[in-house]
C-alpha cells in the first residue's frame, strides 16, 4: 500500500463524519447544487470540483515538488456543495463560492483573493493561512447577521450585536461602526472585515432601526361644526393626521350618522378621507372620526354638520300686462 493510499485512507473518514454531522443540511445543499447548476444527480464534492475547475487535487500537498494543489480561479462554484473537501493551498482566486456549503471544508493556505463567498456557510472550516484579500463575505457567516430594533427615542436606537464564532485560521474583524452605539431610524449599512495575516475580506450587514412609535394626531382638523343645504353639492372637506408607524386609517366610526345623502370615503384622485357629497335631508348630525396607526390612544374627532332646508323660492306672480288693456277702455284710454 503506498503513502498516497493511506493518505488517502486517512482523509475518507474524517469527510464521513462531517457528513454525517450536518447529513440533512448536506443532502439540502446538493439538492440546491443539481436544481441551480444541472450537475448530475447526488453529484460528490469530488465531481463537482472536478467539472468545475482547471485542475482538482483531491489529496493535495503543496510541499511536493511540484506542488499538488487545486487550481479553481474563478471557477463558478456558486450553492455547491464542498463540505469536507481538502483544498489545502488551492488557487481559488476570483472563485465564485457564493452560497457554498463549506462545513469541514480545509482551506489552508488557500488563495481566496477576490473570492465571492457571500451567504457561504463555513462552520468548522480550517482557513489557517488563507489569503482572504478582497474577498466578499456579504451573507457569510463571517460578520454579523442583518439586525431589526425598534427605536428608542423619535430619532434613534442602541443598537448591540456580536461576532460570529470566526473559523480556524481567521483571527481578526472590525465594523467601521461600533456595537452599542446610537443608529438612526431608516436602513444603515455597516461593513465588517474578516481575516488574518495574508489579508482579509469584507462584507455588509443592514441595521434597521423602525420608527418610534407616536399616537396619531389630526392635522389642521376642519371646523366641528359644518354647514349644508339640502340640495345643493356639499364643498369637500379632507381629515388628514399624522404619526408612526404609517399608514394611518382615518374611519367614521358609524357612518349611519352621517347626514343622508353624504359620504366619508378615500378620495379616488387623492385617496385623502374626505367627506363629501349632497345632502338630502335637513337636520342635525353628529359623528366621529377616528385616527389609528396602531399606536395608542386612538385620535378622535367629532363633528357635527347642520343641514339647513332649501331656500323657498316664491312663484312668480299670476295674470300680465296685457290685461291692462280692459281698464284702458273703462276709463275711456
Amino acid at each position: 500500500m503506498t503513502s498516497s493510499d493511506l493518505l488517502h485512507r486517512r482523509t475518507r473518514p474524517r469527510r464521513g463524519r462531517i457528513a454525517a454531522a450536518f447529513g440533512g443540511v448536506v443532502l439540502a445543499a446538493a439538492a440546491v447544487v443539481t436544481a441551480s447548476t444541472g450537475l448530475a444527480a447526488a453529484a460528490t464534492p469530488d465531481q463537482t470540483l472536478t467539472d468545475a475547475c482547471t485542475h482538482y487535487e483531491p489529496d493535495p500537498d503543496p510541499t511536493a515538488v511540484p506542488p499538488r494543489v487545486s487550481n479553481c480561479h474563478g471557477a463558478n462554484l456558486e450553492l455547491a456543495n464542498l463540505a469536507a473537501t481538502n483544498l489545502t493551498g488551492a488557487n481559488l482566486t476570483g472563485a465564485n463560492l457564493a452560497g457554498a456549503f463549506l462545513a469541514g471544508t480545509n482551506l489552508t493556505g488557500a488563495n481566496l483573493t477576490g473570492a465571492n463567498l457571500a451567504g457561504a456557510f463555513q462552520i468548522e472550516a480550517t482557513l489557517t493561512g488563507a489569503n482572504l484579500t478582497g474577498a466578499n463575505l456579504t451573507g457569510a457567516n463571517l460578520i454579523p447577521a442583518a439586525i431589526t430594533v425598534p427605536a428608542t427615542s423619535v430619532a434613534s436606537a442602541t443598537v448591540t450585536w456580536t461576532f460570529p464564532t470566526l473559523p480556524t485560521g481567521l483571527d481578526r474583524s472590525t465594523c467601521d461602526r461600533a456595537s452599542g452605539t446610537l443608529f438612526p431610524v431608516g436602513n444603515t449599512l455597516v461593513t465588517c472585515t474578516a481575516g488574518n495575516s495574508k489579508g482579509s475580506g469584507s462584507g455588509t450587514f443592514t441595521v434597521t432601526v423602525t420608527p418610534y412609535p407616536v399616537a396619531p394626531t389630526f392635522v389642521n382638523p376642519p371646523m366641528q361644526q359644518l354647514r349644508a343645504v339640502v340640495g345643493t353639492a356639499f364643498t369637500p372637506v379632507t381629515f388628514t393626521a399624522t404619526g408612526t408607524p404609517e399608514p394611518i386609517t382615518i374611519i367614521v366610526t358609524d357612518k349611519t350618522q352621517l347626514p343622508p345623502g353624504m359620504t366619508f370615503e378615500n378620495d379616488p384622485v387623492t385617496d385623502v378621507p374626505t367627506l363629501a357629497g349632497t345632502p338630502t335631508t335637513a337636520g342635525s348630525y353628529t359623528f366621529t372620526v377616528t385616527a389609528t396607526n396602531g399606536t395608542t390612544p386612538d385620535a378622535t374627532l367629532q363633528v357635527t354638520v347642520v343641514v339647513a332646508d332649501a331656500p323657498v323660492v316664491d312663484p312668480p306672480a299670476t295674470g300680465s300686462l296685457g290685461s291692462l288693456g280692459s281698464l284702458g277702455s273703462i276709463f275711456g284710454s
